[in-house]
Formats: structure tokens, C-alpha cells, sequence
């Protein structure tokens, strides 16, 4: 069993390889490998491991086997942990009984029974490429892949820039991400969906995550700062990642974004971090959110049809707006500061 701790984001150049060679001129490359990965996704006629927040798939890379297990773990703004439990195979045929009984959402005795119901759902195929790179906190492994999601006839284009921690210490990915982002280089934005994920949509047995109203108030319930902090880039993160299923998005989902950006905005500053997290070049982006919220009232009020056309138009260049910002260097290294303050505060208290 292996503890995977990566840093996922999407990728939009042409030929991202050859660009993230130029990046690591200058670093420690212990080697560099490309391959041919086919991964085959299984799951029960009930989906029971995706009910459990589960994956199970069977890969083979360059025509060597291998199937894998992954849990539920902790993930969100590109950031995911998770365990992983991988198992050789002779051919490519999956096989449950191989794993240990702590691998799966399964009753031991029930194991056997489930290992032969499996079907499979979909795949994928990409070819990645791998750089190992050794920075000053650890060994990391910057996977791109680029690619497919297959559903039957219907695919899903991968192109993914992944960064995964081997050994030491988690500010390694941090580290290596920091030097890809401001190399200016690269075009990226996090991608908080899994290719599972990503699959079970494709194949119609998941639904995209839709948005859930939640009271911005509540957020300010707790008395400590770094509660409201925390609370507020947690919603922040979840109505943000439904972009990424709905790239078009929504008024509501704007609205949400630019009303826990202003609390993040607020606490951070009152926990002297605004510097230091980088929050302020944000908030111009979604701001436009508060100039629709007027015209609306305005219409509400008078029925002026012509507020109805500036709020149409103001959508319009808001879209483009965070479209713009999702992209963002400056934007991706706020949300790889939020991650590392989310998993230790005192690293960025005063004097740090």
C-alpha cells in the first residue's frame, strides 16, 4: 500500500513536453520516461466502489499488467491524498482476491462473490511523460498526459499536468508546481476531477456536481478568524470546481465565488495574510458579480429593459473574466498558498 499526494492541473499548449523541458533546464532531473498507458475502469452493476468513493482499474502500461485500488481521500483545489493499493498481473483480467481485505469497501467473505461481478465501464488511454525532479524538500514525478476518456462512442480529452510527491516532505510538489507556474511557460488551471471521475460521467452513471445554495452568513458563526478563513475557502473551492463540469457556469456560481472571496478577502486581512496569500489582484475578477446584483434590482423595479441588456452584457465579460483568471499564474500560486495554509496556519504566522 502506497500514500499518493499529487497536484493536478489542465494543461492548454500545443506541445506542453517540450515547454516543460525548457522549465527544468536548470533542475535536478534524475530521469525522464514516455509510455503508453491503457487503463480499464470495473465497477458492480450497483457501482457499490463508486458509491464508497472507491476506484478500481486495471492498467497496462507498454503491455505489462497491473491492477490498482484507490480510496477515498482528502482532495480539492488540485490537491488530492489518497491511498493507493497496486497489484501485478499476469494478464488483464481483474482479480479482487489479490488485494489485502483493507483495500476494499467489501466484506472479506463477500470479496470473491464481487471479484467475478465486475464489468467494465469505460477507459482511457494517454501517453505520459514522466520527469523525476529533486528539489530541496523531496523527489517529485511531474506526469503529462495526454489523452482520452472512452465511453462507447463518446470521449473526453485529457491533458494533464500532474505533479506527485515520491519522498520527503509535501512542500516538495509545492515547490516543483511554484518553479512550472512561474516559469510563465506553461497555460494551466487546476483540475479537481479524477479520470474515474471524469469516466463515470462520460458513461451516464454519474451525474456532474451540482450547486447547492449554503448560507455565506454561516461562515462567520465561528469566533476564530482562521474557522472563517478555512470555512469560506472550502466553499470557495467547491462551487470554483463546478466550472470544471460546466465550463459555461452560472450566475449563482459567480455569485457564490465572489461572496467567499470577500469573506476570504476579510479574514485573511484581519489575520494579517492578505499579503502573504496574495488574495487582493482577485477580487476585481468577480467583483462585476455585485454590479449585476444592482442592474437586477433595478429591472426588478422599473422593468427598464435596458438593464436587462447590461446584465447580459456584464455576464458576458464576467465569464470571460474568471475564464481569464482560472488561468492566471498569480491566481494558481493563491490557491497553492490557500492549500499549504489549509494544511499548516503556522507556517505563515507572523515572523515565518
Amino acid at each position: 500500500m502506497g500514500s499518493e499526494t499529487e497536484l493536478k492541473f489542465r494543461v492548454f499548449e500545443k506541445d506542453p513536453g517540450e515547454i516543460i523541458d525548457a522549465i527544468l533546464k536548470d533542475s535536478e532531473v534524475i530521469s525522464k520516461e514516455t509510455h503508453k498507458l491503457t487503463n480499464e475502469y470495473y465497477d458492480t452493476e450497483d457501482l457499490q466502489l463508486m458509491r464508497s468513493r472507491s476506484g478500481f482499474r486495471v492498467r497496462s502500461t507498454d503491455g505489462i499488467y497491473e491492477e490498482t485500488v484507490k480510496t477515498s481521500g482528502r482532495a480539492g483545489g488540485g490537491l488530492a491524498t489518497r491511498k493507493e493499493f497496486n497489484v501485478p498481473l499476469s494478464e488483464g483480467k481483474p482479480d479482487l482476491k489479490l488485494f489485502p481485505p483493507e483495500a476494499l469497501p467489501f466484506a472479506p467473505e463477500k470479496i470473491s462473490e464481487v471479484s467475478e461481478s465486475l464489468k467494465k465501464l469505460f477507459s482511457s488511454d494517454v501517453e505520459r511523460t514522466s520527469w523525476l525532479v529533486k528539489s530541496t524538500y523531496g523527489t517529485s514525478e511531474i506526469s503529462l498526459d495526454l489523452g482520452a476518456v472512452r465511453s462507447g462512442n463518446l470521449t473526453d480529452e485529457i491533458r494533464e499536468v500532474e505533479v506527485e510527491l515520491k519522498d520527503g516532505a509535501e512542500k516538495a510538489i509545492f515547490e516543483t508546481a511554484e518553479k512550472i507556474i512561474n516559469s510563465g511557460k506553461l497555460t494551466l488551471r487546476t483540475e479537481s476531477r479524477s479520470k474515474a471521475q471524469r469516466g463515470y460521467i462520460l458513461a451516464g452513471l454519474s451525474s456532474a456536481p451540482e450547486y447547492q445554495d449554503l448560507d455565506a452568513g454561516s461562515f462567520q458563526s465561528s469566533l476564530y478568524e482562521t474557522d472563517i478563513l478555512r470555512n469560506a475557502y472550502t466553499r470557495y473551492l467547491a462551487v470554483e470546481s463546478l466550472l470544471d463540469h460546466d465550463p459555461q457556469g452560472s450566475l449563482k456560481i459567480y455569485r457564490a465565488m465572489w461572496e467567499a472571496m470577500e469573506l476570504i478577502e476579510s479574514a485573511a486581512g484581519r489575520l494579517m495574510l492578505g499579503e502573504k496569500l496574495g488574495v487582493l489582484p482577485f477580487i476585481p475578477s468577480l467583483s462585476w458579480v455585485g454590479r449585476h446584483r444592482v442592474l437586477e434590482e433595478t429591472f426588478a423595479a422599473t422593468g427598464n429593459d435596458l438593464c436587462r441588456v447590461r446584465m447580459e452584457e456584464i455576464l458576458e465579460e464576467g465569464k470571460n473574466l474568471v475564464h481569464a483568471m482560472r488561468k492566471d499564474p498569480k491566481y494558481l500560486l493563491w490557491q497553492l498558498n490557500m492549500m499549504r495554509w489549509m494544511e499548516n496556519p503556522m507556517a505563515f504566522a507572523p515572523g515565518k
